[in-house]
């Protein structure tokens, strides 16, 4: 079988807001008491990434067909400070976002989501105290698949003579896909 997809890609960048564990907090604060400089990094942590489709969709206001449907997505974000350079401690937090997107999925189709792209920026200042505040970029990428069926006509050749073939114009007709949302999806 093969699977038809009907999406997009877009992205969401949103400041997150964490409180510092006080252990960590504790060796920052020594850090500047010392006139050390205190920077911090942020990565993605490897296969943390999740996104849900939740249940209970509702009907999209002036979009005929169209649904309104949520969907959660997760990652976690380790958190390192260094103190001139050198690493003083680091922690994971989760990073999680709804969304509410505008689909059409006709009965038979299946909605698949898919987080690409996570980057994340600390944003250091000192008069927030003991919150790290982050800027988060994630790509996202929304689908919806049905399962379609294609013919496809061919001819196979041994290992033979050629044997000599009438030209023939073969038409093939267009595949059925399922019922769209003519407001969202213009023909």
């Amino acid at each position: 079988m093969y699977r038809d997809r009907c999406g997009w890609k877009y992205q969401l960048l949103f400041i997150y807001r964490n409180i510092i564990p006080e252990e960590c907090f504790t060796l920052i604060e020594n850090c500047r008491r010392e006139d050390g400089v205190v920077t911090a990094t942020c990565t993605e942590v490897e296969g943390t990434r999740r996104c849900d489709v939740l249940q209970g969709s509702r009907p999209a206001p002036k979009v005929p067909d169209g649904r309104i449907v949520t969907i959660s997505f997760h990652v976690r974000i380790r958190i390192e400070f260094f103190c001139d350079g050198v690493s003083l401690c680091s922690f994971d937090i989760p990073v999680s976002f709804v969304d509410d997107v505008i689909l059409c999925f006709p009965q038979g189709t299946d909605i698949n989501c898919n987080i690409f792209y996570v980057q994340c920026k600390v944003l250091l200042n000192e008069v927030l105290g003991n919150v790290v505040m982050l800027e988060v970029v994630m790509c996202k990428d929304v689908q919806v698949e049905a399962e379609v069926k294609i013919e496809v006509e061919a001819k196979f050749c041994g290992p033979r003579q050629l044997i000599p073939i009438e030209e023939q114009l073969t038409v093939c007709s267009f595949p059925t896909f399922p019922q769209q949302c003519p407001d969202i999806f213009t023909i």
